[in-house]
């Protein structure tokens, strides 16, 4: 296993924020984990990287860094209709999604661009345009960092909610070694929300629906090798129906999602553009000019000077709404 000492971190987060580590670690095999697993336990307050794509680094990092760069992908047949698709944590996401289109394999269509790498994806449980990772997910195979074990979940096992999941709420327990995925022949598209909802069903493609997602995401969301970010820095909130009905009395134009009989999710991206804070700088930091969800390094901002705006558009969003947006971003 590599080690570089005194590493700077900033190409290893897509806010491109200055943070050091005194060792950063490089997993790439899957005989390095033995190895991992003892330095891991030996060290004080360590930290996993996949893509860097989910956190926010407020300060140097006093422990032990490991990067997780593990790849492989393996193809099984499961029967006629459907395949197995194993990947590796440290896969490309976007490119997995790539990969499995061009073998006629469909599901992660509506997933294309969500930046990261696939040892994240349950982590987050990521999801877009009406699908989320546990709607295709058969298992996650991952390490006990206590017990030194190996471990495979179940959908059930992972006990998956809104960007939420086991391991995310036992962060620092579990190493994602590898996802898979049930992925099907037979394309079935999920065109629910805009603007897929707006594509001619007529000859639509899985490719369709893709290079649609793609085009939108570029148009909203800025390239983090250009422009530093984390990509949407906070949930939508999920309210009461009650609270909705009382907002939508006041805000007719305010976009809703029923979730279930008595929840309603809300658009925290327009929630934050109501208070005009689309375009807001608090120096380096900002928020994005086309998308009020993301949070911007526009060049020399510190981790804590982007939470500081975090917060900012946290407390106003409170006071004007009485609605407590969460973060999605990991803040460290």
């Amino acid at each position: 296993m590599n080690c570089l000492h005194n590493a700077d971190l900033t190409e290893f987060n897509t806010f491109g924020v200055r943070s050091n580590a005194k060792r950063l670690w490089t997993l790439d095999s899957l005989e390095d984990l033995s190895e991992f697993i003892t330095l891991y336990n030996e060290s004080r307050n360590p930290l996993i990287l996949g893509g860097g794509s989910n956190v926010l680094l407020t300060k140097d990092v006093e422990g032990d860094v490991f990067h997780v760069a593990i790849k492989g992908v393996t193809y099984e047949n499961n029967d006629d209709t459907s395949v197995f698709v194993t990947a590796m944590a440290g896969e490309n996401w976007h490119q997995l999604v790539e990969a499995c289109l061009k073998k006629n394999l469909y599901g992660l269509e509506n997933l294309a661009l969500i930046p990261g790498t696939v040892g994240a994806a349950p982590i987050q449980n990521i999801g877009a345009y009406g699908v989320e990772l546990k709607d295709r997910l058969v298992s996650v195979q991952a390490i006990d960092l206590e017990k030194g074990e190996f471990r495979t979940f179940n959908v059930d096992e992972c006990a998956f909610g809104y960007r939420d999941s086991l391991f995310k709420r036992q962060l620092g327990r579990w190493l994602i070694v590898s996802i898979t995925l049930r992925l099907s022949r037979q394309f079935e598209p999920v065109i629910n929300y805009s603007p897929l909802n707006q594509l001619e069903t007529n000859d639509l493609t899985a490719k369709d629906i893709f290079d649609t997602v793609v085009k939108t995401r570029q148009a909203k969301l800025p390239d983090p090798k250009r422009l530093g970010n984390g990509g949407s820095f906070f949930k939508n909130p999920v309210v009461d129906k009650s609270l909705a009905e009382s907002l939508k009395q006041e805000f007719p134009d305010m976009p809703t999602y029923m979730v279930d009989d008595s929840n309603v999710k809300l658009a925290a991206g327009w929630l934050i553009d109501q208070l005009g804070l689309k375009g807001y700088r608090e120096g380096d930091a900002g928020v994005h000019e086309h998308q009020a969800l993301v949070l911007v390094n526009f060049k020399s901002a510190s981790g804590e000077q982007i939470n500081q705006l975090a917060d900012t558009v946290l407390a106003k969003v409170k006071a004007r709404f009485g609605i407590a947006l969460e973060k999605e971003v990991r803040v460290i």
